[in-house]
């Protein structure tokens, strides 16, 4: 009996022993977690200090009494900063006003070190209302001064130095 009492135990003791081993099970749980962040970034407007400019003849643009120069504002602040442009004005080669008639563009937000480029249609050669009869339409413009809402101005050199007939008139759009 004593062998059958043995057993039962030898038995039991496996049963504990093997229900302990079965109980344990190591998992791993991998969780991911996103996190949305909502920042408002504010800029201030555009300064003349925060700009440099350029304002070029387009290559193969020129025909049927107008030509394109392209307008090339680059922001090169340290922050990004809204454009909002209030006029502009032609100026001569001693720096003297010319005759100028251009609509302003929309406003807009320009990053720094980014560029916003327009491009302005014209006549250099054909004489409207109001222009000079004989010879050149209008004095040469040199340069193309353009003033911010921010404060200040920006000076663009005009390449080349070139008239812009019917009172200095030109169409600017996004380029």
């Amino acid at each position: 009996m004593e062998d059958t009492e043995g057993m039962k135990f030898a038995a039991a003791a496996c049963l504990v022993l093997i229900a302990a081993g079965c109980g344990t099970k190591t998992v791993t749980v991998t969780q991911n977690v996103t996190t949305t962040v909502t920042k408002t970034v504010t800029t201030g407007p555009c300064t003349g200090s925060d700009l440099s400019a350029s304002f070029d003849a387009v290559p193969g643009s020129q025909g049927a009494g107008n030509i394109v120069y392209a307008l090339k504002l680059t922001n090169t602040g340290s922050s990004s900063c809204d454009l909002t442009i209030t006029t502009f004005q032609l100026l001569d080669a001693s720096g003297a006003d010319v005759p100028t008639n251009i609509q302003p563009p929309p406003a807009t937000s320009i990053g720094s070190g980014e560029s916003i480029g327009y491009n302005a249609r014209f006549s250099p050669d054909v004489n409207g209302t109001g222009d000079n009869t004989n010879g050149s339409c209008q004095p040469t413009s040199a340069t193309l001064r353009v003033t911010l809402a921010g404060g200040g101005t920006v000076d663009a050199p005009i390449q080349p130095p070139t008239p812009v007939c019917e009172q200095g008139s030109m169409t600017l759009r996004a380029g």
